[in-house]
């Protein structure tokens, strides 16, 4: 008996998702948010995460930013795979946000001629805290600190304020910030935080609409799953200013 006439469900795992396939092979229809299960033949509902990315990047290297940290919170058993070569810098590893955004962060940097410094580059259990601190902290001990920090999700970009306010380092005089998700408090501190915004309420109302979409007409076991992607948005607030 079928408890429930659909699922919208945002997966913890990528490659670990028998439950999900159980669903749909019980023909229940489901539909994955904020993650893509390619294999799996279910519709998923995603943001651009890999453009709008590219984007922030590009907006920090118009304002003259040469040296841009890269700090993100990272699920540790599917983490990301960096590969900084000499010429190119690619990476791999389950599609999800987080290896859209450092793929985003790598094209940027690509298409404006600079080289990607693994120094500036940080991908952290997004379970430690204490690590996250750490890893901001290094990146702005270098010998070569960078002019602006990334921080690839709102675990990060509290830590980042957090040790700057700690260090009085002057945000942006000393230190661009720009972070992805907008959250609360980044309106309530000073500077205000500029901030990469994921639509959720599009994504959620999408999600909810393709749902049920399925569930008003027949189950097709061989259907292979649609791609929808919503477009982020930039909030430009005080955080940022031009390199010096």
């Amino acid at each position: 008996m079928t408890l429930v006439d659909g699922i919208v469900i945002t997966p913890a795992s990528m490659r670990e998702h028998a439950h999900i396939d159980a669903a749909t092979q019980a023909g229940v229809p489901v539909v994955s948010l904020d993650r893509q299960l390619s294999d799996s033949g279910i519709d998923s509902v995603v943001a651009d995460n890999e453009a709008a990315t590219t984007a922030a990047i590009d907006h920090l290297i118009c304002l003259g930013h040469r040296r841009i940290a890269f700090l993100g919170s990272v699920q540790p058993a599917e983490a990301p795979t960096l590969r900084i070569g000499k010429v190119r810098a690619s990476v791999t590893g389950p599609a999800r946000p987080s290896l859209e955004r450092v793929r985003g962060y790598l094209r940027a940097l690509s298409a404006a001629g600079l080289h990607a410094d693994r120094d500036l580059i940080a991908l952290v259990p997004h379970d430690e805290p204490k690590l996250r601190l750490h890893a901001v902290e290094a990146i702005l001990d270098l010998e070569h600190p960078p002019t602006a920090l990334f921080t690839a999700d709102g675990y990060m970009t509290k830590s980042a304020f957090e040790l700057l306010s700690e260090r009085s380092v002057a945000i942006p005089d000393d230190i661009s910030l720009l972070g992805f998700d907008d959250l609360e408090w980044t309106t309530l501190v000073r500077p205000r935080i500029s901030v990469v915004v994921q639509r959720s309420y599009d994504m959620g109302r999408t999600a909810a609409e393709q749902l049920f979409t399925q569930m008003g007409r027949p189950l097709d076991a061989n259907r292979r799953g649609r791609r929808t992607v919503v477009a982020a948005r930039f909030l430009e607030r005080e955080s940022v200013t031009a390199a010096h």
